[in-house]
């Protein structure tokens, strides 16, 4: 049985920004979910619009929308897909 994947990249969001982050599966792979982590801002500042299949993408890779509200500090986004082989 093949094993589940957890692919994962880091973006930068600056401050009073909206951003859409998205990882990739890699060729072979389909996403069968995911998520995020993030560092940075107070949780009141950030506000995570979507945690979803990537749309136009999908089920290749995962789409997280922040808006970080803060005006004093960027935000460490981290995105997770987790990926199957095909």
């Amino acid at each position: 049985m093949d094993q589940a994947i957890t692919r994962s990249e880091s973006f930068t969001v600056s401050t009073s920004t909206e951003q859409t982050a998205v990882t990739e599966c890699n060729t072979g792979e389909r996403a069968t979910g995911g998520g995020y982590s993030q560092n940075g801002p107070t949780v009141s500042d950030v506000f995570i619009a979507d945690s979803q299949p990537a749309p136009g993408f999908a089920p290749l890779s995962w789409s997280v929308r922040v808006i970080n509200r803060s005006t004093e500090a960027a935000l460490t986004l981290i995105v997770y897909a987790v990926c199957v082989p095909v």
